[in-house]
């Protein structure tokens, strides 16, 4: 699977007066996790920056099960869920402690531009990346001309809910 694991330390300055954490600093959590995977692949943002790609987020969801509270370890669980010519997608689980269910869960969606802020292709190098350690009986990766890459979560999505929209 190919997925990374990052630890934080809910910081006071993230939470309310009860003591927990602001719903918008799970996307800052979720970066975390994001910029984790990638260098434990090799890569840093700096140095795709340096080559003049550029991975803004085009669309991002979160879902809160529980809260997490000032001062909380908490897990962040990053998994690569498609790459598909100038997109890239990743879900993440935000785990507290050792409890097996997450308390939050999220997906983004980048799509890949070059320093003039136009869409390209995802570099050949960049993809080997990301997609080294795919387990190939979690996954499919089609990597044909189209430089297309679609992975498959053993799970459903976490952002997709019954209706197809959104939520669980």
């Amino acid at each position: 699977m190919s997925s990374s694991t990052s630890q934080i330390r809910v910081r006071y300055a993230e939470t309310d007066q009860m003591g927990v954490a602001w719903h918008g600093g799970y996307f800052a959590w979720f970066e975390v996790g994001r910029t984790d995977y990638l260098r434990e692949r090799g890569c840093t943002y700096r140095e795709l920056e340096a080559q003049g790609l550029r991975l803004p987020v085009i669309e991002a969801r979160a879902e809160y099960r529980s809260p997490a509270l000032y001062d909380d370890v908490l897990e962040i669980r990053t998994r690569l869920t498609e790459v598909r010519g100038a997109r890239v997608s990743f879900v993440y689980e935000v785990h507290r402690g050792d409890a097996p269910d997450p308390i939050a869960t999220g997906f983004t969606c980048h799509a890949a531009l070059d320093a003039a802020g136009r869409p390209r292709r995802l570099p050949e190098e960049l993809l080997r990346l990301l997609t080294n350690g795919v387990d190939s009986q979690q996954s499919t990766v089609d990597s044909g001309s189209s430089g297309d890459r679609t992975i498959p979560s053993a799970a459903p999505s976490p952002y997709v809910g019954r209706d197809g929209v959104g939520g669980r």
